[in-house]
């Protein structure tokens, strides 16, 4: 909630600097106070930070990891 209060009252939210990179720009392009710099829902599906796998060792489709054997 507070960060919503800091945008609508024009204030830029601080954004943790521990997170990735992707992480860290995808908060950022959220976070833009003024509403027509944000990136569009469609936009933001297309960040890397999305499109990333949820864990880095999983395998292509139809090949199982190591650690699922």
């Amino acid at each position: 909630m507070a960060a919503l209060f800091r945008i609508g009252s024009g204030i830029a939210v601080p954004v943790p600097y521990s997170l990735s990179k992707e992480a860290n720009d995808f908060i950022f392009q959220c976070f833009h106070v003024n509403p027509r710099d944000r990136p569009t829902a469609s936009q933001l599906l297309e960040n890397p930070f999305v499109r990333r796998p949820l864990f880095s060792d999983c395998a292509p489709s139809g090949q199982s990891s190591s650690r699922m054997r």
